[in-house]
């Protein structure tokens, strides 16, 4: 049985690569399939984001698919922290019936 390898994480410049590189195409990257877009096209566009990514690694380069997940990830910790933010700022105001904490809570 082979053991799976674990690789190196995403840097915060890696990260911000991504996110860059994914907003300039995510018209095309979210659109259905067309007879503009097509499923190359995106694939094309996911190769140049992972190539930019990997510009700016100086270690072990990631592949499409661990560029992917990533950004998966990252949309899905964003989902997750305001998911959380709306449920504090709805308990505050069950607790507080109009919003306003009393002076003593502050």
């Amino acid at each position: 049985m082979t053991s799976k390898k674990k690789s190196s994480r995403f840097t915060e410049q890696m990260n911000a690569v991504l996110i860059d590189s994914y907003s300039k195409h995510q018209v095309v990257l979210k659109s259905k399939f067309t007879n503009h877009i097509t499923n190359e096209k995106k694939k094309s566009i996911w190769e140049n984001i992972t190539l930019a990514v990997n510009a700016v690694n100086s270690g072990e380069r990631k592949t499409v698919e661990q560029v992917k997940k990533r950004w998966e990830d990252i949309t899905m910790q964003v989902k997750r922290k305001e998911r959380t933010a709306r449920h504090n700022e709805i308990n505050r105001l069950k607790i507080t019936g109009n919003g306003k904490l009393p002076d003593d809570q502050t």
